[in-house]
């Protein structure tokens, strides 16, 4: 995947940067990869809470993957997920 596109997409830096994660900032990371839809549209406090971890550690999370916050997380995590249906709506 070319560094231009893994910029720009949640999914492949969360992949990524994966193994340099604490093992509670992987469980973010893990409940983001099998639940993005629903993610989309949670609050950083609720993915924490499903991720089992504290607000802040999903807070860390998302500046470990290089965001400045959890909205700017967001925002990647909605396009990402747009151009991963969009892709597969192609096929």
């Amino acid at each position: 995947m070319n560094r231009e596109i893994m910029k720009r997409d949640l999914f492949a830096r969360i992949k990524t940067t994966y193994q340099s994660l604490s093992r509670s900032e992987e469980k973010v990371g893990e409940y983001i990869l099998n639940n993005a839809q629903e993610v989309m549209s949670m609050s950083l406090a609720e993915v924490a809470a499903q991720s089992k971890v504290s607000d802040a550690t999903a807070l860390r999370f998302s500046r470990s993957l290089g965001y400045q916050g959890w909205l700017e997380l967001k925002v990647a995590l909605i396009r990402s997920e747009e151009r991963r249906v969009g892709k597969e709506g192609r096929s």
